[in-house]
């Protein structure tokens, strides 16, 4: 059932360009209907950030109607992510950890990291129940000014310091990475104050 069986890593989520394989995201949505699967969707346009114009949806045709704004891409959405205790709200949230990747070359593949990281959290209790709830499903919205410092240190300064024009120049990207549960049993957490022997 697995639509990115040895195209993908495992690890990765099954994804479809809404625009160029609509046909083959039906047949899936379909298949796991049918089989009595979870079938909620993150719906996203490739071409903007910040959660703009984002969706998670289990409904087909609400999912279908979606590309009239744009163009968009449709993940599984991880329905048993690993959660964290917020103490300040004494809630479990979901969390992601984004990491700043630079693309020096395509062919071969060279890639480099930025050497810090950032954890974002949701603000409000995990649930499946409300899907529209921006709060309770997107991170993206829980931070602000490490994105800026970041941004000010690469054009703040003149070259050799900062980073100057140049044709040459390649991709920055923001990556994602979510943490799943394998078993569908109860939700478990990661105390913060807890050792990890």
């Amino acid at each position: 059932m697995d639509q990115n069986a040895g195209k993908s890593p495992a690890w990765f989520q099954t994804c479809f360009n809404l625009n160029t394989e609509l046909p083959q995201f039906v047949s899936h949505y379909l298949q796991r209907k049918a089989s009595g699967l979870d079938n909620t969707w993150i719906i996203k346009p490739w071409n903007l950030a910040r959660g703009l114009d984002m969706h998670v949806s289990n409904d087909l045709h609400q999912i279908i109607r979606l590309i009239e704004s744009g163009p968009k891409i449709a993940c599984k959405y991880i329905e048993h992510p690993v959660l964290f205790h917020r103490s300040d709200s004494n809630c479990m949230v979901k969390f992601d950890l984004r990491y700043i990747i630079f693309v020096n070359d395509v062919r071969p593949l060279s890639v480099y990291t930025y050497n810090k990281f950032w954890i974002r959290f949701a603000v409000n209790q995990f649930s499946l129940d409300r899907l529209d709830d921006i709060d309770t499903h997107f991170t993206v919205f829980n931070y602000g000014n490490d994105e800026k410092i970041l941004q000010s240190l690469f054009y703040s300064y003149d070259p050799p310091l900062g980073i100057a024009k140049n044709v040459q120049s390649r991709a920055m990207y923001g990556a994602d990475i979510m943490l799943k549960w394998t078993d569908t049993g109860k939700h478990h957490y990661q105390n913060p104050t807890e050792r990890l022997d």
